[in-house]
């Protein structure tokens, strides 16, 4: 009974040890600011705002605003996925797109430990899809976001 004991001591202590390493990685690897470009049709924003009741973080990018919009959703639970971007900045997505980094219902920069979670349904999630298509095209990012 005490090997036992001491095996599942060992292995919560191993999980513990990961997660702090991984924790510590995450916050090596987050650039914690917004990347900004210098050209004047250039476009660099993070903010929160309310859709449909809750609250949904964004991260804005683009060399150049005229581009077509690409909503990038984030893959989620939990953390955002603008923090890991830097790492694949060979795709060049803000070369040739206004990027719009969606952390949707409380997810990544819109977190919030007490949020009511069985408001993240499939429903919810495609309503907000929705309300996020109509914002971007009333602030005129571009002319038209294609559905």
């Amino acid at each position: 009974m005490n090997r036992a004991l001491y095996i599942f001591k060992m292995i919560a202590l191993c999980i513990l040890v990961l997660i702090a390493v991984l924790l510590v990685i995450w916050v090596l690897l987050s650039p914690g600011r917004i990347r900004t470009y210098s050209e004047p049709t250039s476009l660099s924003e993070k903010f929160v705002m309310d859709v449909n009741g809750a609250p949904n973080g964004f991260f804005i990018n683009s060399k150049n605003t005229d581009n077509p919009v690409l909503l990038f959703v984030s893959s989620g639970p939990g953390t955002d996925d603008y923090v890991f971007t830097d790492r694949y900045r060979d795709m060049q997505l803000e070369d040739d797109f206004t990027v719009v980094y969606w952390d949707y219902r409380y997810m990544g920069i819109a977190y919030d430990r007490n949020a009511d979670v069985n408001g993240i349904t499939l429903e919810n999630l495609l309503n907000d899809t929705k309300a996020v298509t109509e914002y971007l095209k009333e602030r005129k990012i571009r002319k038209s976001i294609s559905r």
